[in-house]
């Protein structure tokens, strides 16, 4: 039982951060993972 509050106040103290530190790390992460791709996509393409 003890546990069941300390999850939830620890849920919505980390939730706010989380999204901001998600939001930064997925673009990122997209934008950078999207180049690769494309690049090979490309080259198939072009071959």
């Amino acid at each position: 039982m003890a546990m069941n509050p300390g999850s939830a106040m620890v849920l919505p103290s980390f939730r706010p951060e989380t999204p901001e530190i998600q939001e930064s790390e997925d673009l990122e992460g997209s934008e950078q993972a999207t180049p690769p791709p494309l690049s090979q996509n490309s080259a198939l393409n072009s071959e």
